[in-house]
């Protein structure tokens, strides 16, 4: 599943205080302690994602149909969770080429780049800050407190999670899985200026069994997610959502495969269903690796229906992602996935996490629970960028 903000509630605080220091001064470091009067009344919840997710573009197991995630937000000096430290033994210092004892400017820094998390220049932009080059791990660092090391902690595995379909009255219970899905994101920029993509795996609750059966879109699913330990039941709805079909962007198509001239214009179309007017667009390219091919993230963000082109399609929603210029000659996959109507709204909306409008899950109080119940499909495609406008190969 496309997911690169699995702790979007446990963490938007702190983007937030990060920001006003930036705002109010890039060069001095505040105290968290001086922000105490704005989270010291905070109490730390559950957030719930719980997606129906029939169509999905997989490349390795585990690839299930249905994922519900039930973390807790934490406040933003709970240290168990940001520690500094590389409690997974993945962090890699510089690397000490002529064997002093210290870093040298020139020698490879791995993951020793300091706070920034970017390598500093000799004379220039950035310049080495509090950590480069010190041997040790630091806040800010590669492979320090990285998805890896938080999710584990953040992730609630007691609760009781089932699934039904209200329409054929089915209920099926849902199991717990350390990993119930990989992504990719793409990291810190590197010493050679490219930024890197990274690796990960969440734990959820996952239907084992094909629970979508002979469900069609007019079948409303309800989550049920009971949590004892807080004394809490939470309940939320949808509806399955069909994939985008790809139109004919007037390149050559062979089978699943375009070939498209290097720096021609346009881009990929695609038609979504009525009840959905937001995607997720993610391009990768495809190498060919001792295993076989492996697909790498380029890019990935959201895209929204088309004004024009929906208006010209009769109002049935059309999407459009133009080819960028830095897709270099290559084999890439296309993905689009489409979001129904309360995920789109969950993720690309200015409203609070816990805005009725925004959350569809309640509490057995009839409480708005941070978190959303939605479906999303994804469907693909590749393409060639050639070289030039010859032969395809």
């Amino acid at each position: 599943m496309n997911f690169n903000n699995i702790i979007r509630a446990a963490l938007i605080f702190i983007v937030a205080i990060v920001i006003s220091g930036i705002l109010y001064d890039c060069e001095r470091e505040l105290e968290l302690v001086k922000f105490i009067d704005d989270y010291r009344s905070y109490k730390p919840e559950v957030r719930i994602e719980a997606i129906l997710a029939p169509i999905q573009i997989c490349d390795a197991e585990p690839c299930y149909q249905v994922i519900v995630r039930v973390d807790n937000s934490i406040t933003i000096d709970d240290t168990t969770i940001f520690n500094g430290r590389d409690d997974n033994g993945n962090w890699r210092s510089y690397t000490d080429e002529n064997g002093n004892g210290r870093y040298d400017f020139g020698e490879p820094l791995n993951d020793d780049l300091g706070r920034d998390g970017i390598a500093g220049q000799k004379d220039g932009f950035p310049a080495r800050d509090k950590g480069e080059g010190n041997g040790k791990p630091d806040y800010g660092e590669p492979n320090v407190d990285e998805y890896d090391e938080i999710l584990p902690l953040i992730h609630d595995s007691t609760a009781i999670v089932s699934l039904t379909n209200l329409n054929q009255q089915k209920t099926y219970p849902l199991v717990w899985k350390n990993i119930a899905a990989n992504f990719q994101y793409l990291g810190r920029i590197s010493d050679d200026k490219k930024e890197n993509v990274y690796f990960s795996a969440y734990g959820g609750y996952v239907a084992t069994a094909n629970v979508i059966g002979l469900a069609d879109t007019n079948d409303v699913f309800e989550f049920c997610v009971e949590l004892p330990g807080r004394n809490l039941t939470v309940k939320g709805q949808t509806q399955l959502i069909p994939p985008a079909d790809i139109l004919n962007p007037g390149f050559p198509r062979v089978q699943d495969t375009l070939y498209i001239p290097y720096g021609a214009p346009g881009g990929i179309m695609w038609r979504s269903d009525p009840r959905s007017n937001v995607y997720n667009v993610r391009v990768d390219t495809v190498v060919s690796t001792s295993s076989g091919l492996e697909h790498l993230l380029v890019y990935e963000h959201p895209n929204f229906a088309n004004r024009d082109l929906t208006a010209a399609n009769g109002g049935i929603p059309v999407g459009f992602e133009p080819l960028t210029a830095e897709l270099v000659p290559g084999l890439y996959r296309f993905i689009v996935t489409t979001l129904d109507e309360n995920y789109g709204r969950y993720y690309f909306t200015s409203l609070p996490l816990k805005d009725p409008k925004n959350s569809n899950l309640r509490d057995q109080d009839g409480n708005v629970i941070i978190g959303i119940a939605g479906a999303m499909a994804a469907t693909a495609i590749y393409f060639r960028i050639l070289p030039n406008a010859g032969a395809k190969r």
